[in-house]
């Protein structure tokens, strides 16, 4: 931490770079619909996801998610997204959000 700076500020940046809302907030799982097996995930009120998930069974992993955090009482929703084409191709453009990517054996043959 440098002179000046402070801790909610430094905060504050981590939310905007990593997780692009500053705010912060709840996290959601939104399943890209189709065979893509990909799971955006975003933070808040974010237009852009900050992270996706590559995995075989989207829906699967996502329905597992979700009985696990409202059996533990975790705040977190997952949705169904229309609209989000399948983002792991684009990954590697300088203009993506994303800024996590969690795979599986998937990501080998990519």
């Amino acid at each position: 931490m440098t002179a000046g700076e402070k801790t909610a500020d430094i905060y504050r940046d981590i939310l905007r770079r990593l997780f692009n809302n500053a705010g912060g907030g709840q996290l959601t799982l939104e399943r890209i619909k189709g065979e893509s097996g990909e799971v955006a995930l975003k933070v808040g009120t974010a237009e852009e996801p900050f992270g996706l998930i590559n995995v075989g069974d989207a829906k699967g992993l996502c329905d597992h998610v979700e009985e696990v955090a409202a059996a533990n009482g975790i705040p977190l929703s997952v949705e169904d997204s229309d609209f989000t084409e399948a983002m792991f191709g684009g990954i590697r453009e300088s203009t993506s959000p994303v800024n996590l990517l969690i795979g599986s054996k998937t990501l080998a043959s990519h």
